[in-house]
Parts: structure tokens; sequence; C-alpha cells
């Protein structure tokens, strides 16, 4: 090999190109009512009916070793082209790709959307942490940027309500 000769990684890596929407159409089926994506007919003997496994709370596809999202699939099959940002599922459940459950997004609204609390959070509530100095729950939002606080409450339950008004009143691509 000489130095102007790319090594074989380089030559696999150039030889994978990115899912083109002519062979997402050409491979695939998709169902807007259902929200299933099955493999076309007669295309792959060995892949027959619902295509897609689940992954971490989405269903992925794999195609020529590579993985990809049924919500985005749907995405190009619908509208012949792939979102510009990501694709958001509206009542928060991954797994629900029907057609009327997804809309494109930017990252931050996405975000927004955000319906159950993190797995590391301490208290098990969105927005919401205790104070030790006040001895209160404290309630805050993030929108863009900044951090807003919404006020320090006596209950955790106070707390999370005036969260979730918050996140109804400042988030606006928010379902709750």
């Amino acid at each position: 090999m000489t130095a102007a000769e790319p090594s074989i990684s380089e030559q696999r890596f150039a030889m994978k190109t990115e899912l083109t929407i002519e062979q997402v159409q050409a491979l695939l089926i998709y169902d807007p009512l259902t929200g299933e994506v099955k493999w076309r007919q007669g295309l792959h003997h060995k892949r027959r009916g619902i295509a897609g496994f689940d992954e971490s709370g989405y269903r992925r596809v794999t195609i020529d070793g590579s993985g990809y999202r049924v919500h985005r699939l749907a995405f190009v099959l619908m509208l012949g082209r792939w979102p510009e940002g990501e694709v958001d599922h509206r009542n928060g459940n991954g797994m629900d790709n029907r057609w009327e459950n997804l809309r494109e997004a930017t990252h931050l609204q996405n975000m927004q959307n955000q319906l159950r609390v993190r797995r590391n959070s301490s208290h098990g509530v969105m927005g919401v942490h205790y104070k030790h100095k006040n001895k209160k729950w404290q309630a805050r939002i993030q929108v863009g940027p900044k951090r807003h606080s919404l006020g320090l409450f006596k209950t955790k339950e106070e707390a999370a309500q005036a969260y979730i008004d918050g996140k109804r009143r400042l988030h606006p691509f928010s379902t709750l």
C-alpha cells in the first residue's frame, strides 16, 4: 500500500453510504394508522412481516448493517424526505409510531415534550428538588439556556403542580 492509497477501513467506510429515500421506499411499507413498518414482499426472502425490534423504548430496523429508528423511516415514507431535526412522539411513547403521534421537532422542542422523570431523579418528580436550607420544595424549569425558579413550596405535590403549570405555560411543544 502506498501513501496515496486508502487503508482497508477507509475503503469500507467510503463504500458505506447513507440510506437513500429511494432505498427506504423500495425496502419498506409504512401503515400510518398502526405505525407498523413492514418489509416489502419478495425483496428479502428471510425478512417478512413487521420490520424492526425494540431497542431502549424505540423500534429500530437494521439495513445493510446500520440501524434506523422506525419513527424516522416513517417520516421518510410519508413525506419523501428525511426530517431536518428530530422526530418527536407527541404522547411520549417511543414505540407508538402512528403518524398522528409523530411530528418533526428541534432538539429543544423534543426535550420540552419530556413526559417522564429521569432515572437519576432523587425525588421521582420532574422539575422538583428539595432545598435543605429552606426546608422547602423548589420547582424549576428550563426555557432555552435559562433555568427559571417557579417558587418554593411546603410540599412536593405543590411544587410538582407548579412545574406542570409552568411547563404548560412555557413549553409550547409539551403535550402535558
